[in-house]
């Protein structure tokens, strides 16, 4: 059974006993990042405001394809 991705989950949870927060970045926040430093790998230099959208709309269309079949 696939399990839905919110994308606002922690991507790297760590649990302490006694404390109900979770510290961390979300999934989204991590897809992002990791296609931001794929589109920094080119060399690619401009408009940096077009690169963070681009890895934000990145990170969303990942987490939407997971989400297919989900329940």
């Amino acid at each position: 059974m696939k399990t839905k991705v919110n994308g606002g989950e922690p991507a790297f949870p760590s649990f302490n006993e006694g404390y109900p927060e979770v510290f961390g970045i979300s999934i989204r926040e991590h897809f992002a990042a990791m296609a931001m430093q794929g589109i920094a790998s080119t060399g690619s230099t401009g408009d940096y405001e077009a690169i963070a959208y681009l890895s934000v709309s990145m990170a969303d269309a990942l987490i939407d394809e997971l989400n297919k079949g989900a329940e």
